[in-house]
């Protein structure tokens, strides 16, 4: 009883924390390639550098949080 009661309540704890750090990690990849791109086209596009970089950011951020909230169950898996 109190492991279920342990992995119900501390869970969401641990995803919160998955999703903020793959946030925090995807807007400073964004912010990198938006100034790359800036470089590249010599301030022009805009709508180039702002879609591109988010895009990426934001396929890297699904990525981080899918790979954890994974491993979380897997972990959750061999606990039974």
């Amino acid at each position: 009883m109190v492991l279920a009661f342990d992995t119900v309540f501390t869970l969401p704890g641990v995803l919160i924390f998955a999703s903020m750090t793959a946030y925090l990690v995807a807007q400073l990849i964004d912010v990198n390639i938006f100034h790359m791109i800036k470089k590249i086209t010599n301030s022009k596009h805009l709508w180039l550098r702002n879609n591109f970089s988010t895009m990426i950011s934001q396929l890297i951020d699904t990525i981080i949080v899918n790979t954890k909230r994974y491993n979380i169950n897997l972990y959750l898996r061999y606990l039974d």
